[in-house]
């Protein structure tokens, strides 16, 4: 009876023992918790901050004086936390963030459902930071080198002399203003012009598959066709006409019908990989429509 007892004695010792454990480790755990939440409150505050950048940029960059803005405009451009908003500082905080979550995470016994949630909303603010500094930051594209063009250096008008003065104006403008180094000008079959740095063969082949293409109807999948790097392209054997070594080509047909395709066409080449920008294509569109209105009215005439 004396050992039954001493055993009932040492058992209650040791749930004394693991209670008093337990009650020292929840202190310890409650604080790791609500280091957590004061860690997510501060990664949401930044990560707020961070946000608040996008919505000043089209104020700042419309290049418009704004008289009138409406309070939340107001309230948003003098918020002093959008001072933080910068790349750096956003992935500064956000980094830190995360490696501060990460060591608390570890450094804790005892896992709370509370932290649990605090833990994934600071993560969420850490996240946005990281995202909206890869969103702030400026990519600039690599500029491709300019190529020497081993070609001829000439202009070449064959059409009748009612279209020599537009067809002329059509060369002299596109070479001018434009990053083209040469252009020709198809119509019904026949090579009206030519000029910049151009190729061995004076005449552009109509039958050519990637102008022939490009010159079909729209249910045919015709239409403007753009070779940023003709290097590449086994296709480039065709374009004779141009410098053996030309970089771009833009096809830009013309006098465009429903059913027949295309009645021509403009090439421009030029001598840099992806030379063409937005603009100028907008541009060598816009010549297009110019010439081709004015081949279509000396036909009327």
């Amino acid at each position: 009876d004396d050992d039954d007892d001493d055993d009932d004695d040492d058992d209650d010792d040791d749930d004394d023992n693991n209670n008093n454990n337990n009650n020292n480790n929840t202190p310890r755990a409650t604080t790791m918790a609500r280091v957590g939440r004061a860690a997510a409150r501060l990664l949401l505050l930044a990560a707020l901050a961070g946000l608040v950048a996008p919505l000043r940029a089209p104020l700042r960059a419309s290049g418009v004086r704004v008289q009138r803005r409406t309070a939340l405009a107001m309230a948003l451009s003098d918020n002093p936390l959008s001072k933080l908003a910068t790349p750096a500082v956003s992935v500064a905080i956000g980094m830190t963030g995360l490696t501060l979550l990460v060591a608390n995470r570890f450094a804790t016994e005892i896992l709370f459902n509370s932290q649990s949630r605090t833990d994934i909303i600071a993560t969420i603010g850490a996240g946005s930071l990281l995202l909206t500094a890869l969103a702030a930051k400026d990519v600039d594209t690599r500029d491709f080198d300019k190529v020497e063009l081993k070609g001829f250096q000439g202009s070449e008008v064959t059409a009748p002399d009612n279209q020599k003065a537009l067809l002329q104006w059509a060369l002299d403008a596109t070479l001018d203003a434009s990053e083209a180094t040469s252009a020709h000008v198809l119509w019904d079959g026949q090579t009206l012009a030519r000029g910049g740095i151009v190729g061995e063969a004076p005449t552009v082949d109509p039958a050519a598959p990637i102008l022939k293409k490009a010159m079909s109807p729209a249910d045919k999948r015709g239409g403007e066709v753009f070779l940023p790097d003709l290097q590449i392209l086994p296709g480039k054997l065709e374009f004779t006409y141009l410098p053996v070594n030309c970089q771009t080509v833009f096809i830009l047909p013309l006098g465009v019908t429903a059913v027949g395709g295309a009645r021509g066409a403009m090439i421009f080449g030029g001598d840099q990989k992806r030379s063409f920008s937005p603009r100028d294509l907008a541009f060598l569109r816009s010549i297009g429509v110019r010439l081709e209105a004015g081949l279509l009215a000396d036909e009327t005439q």
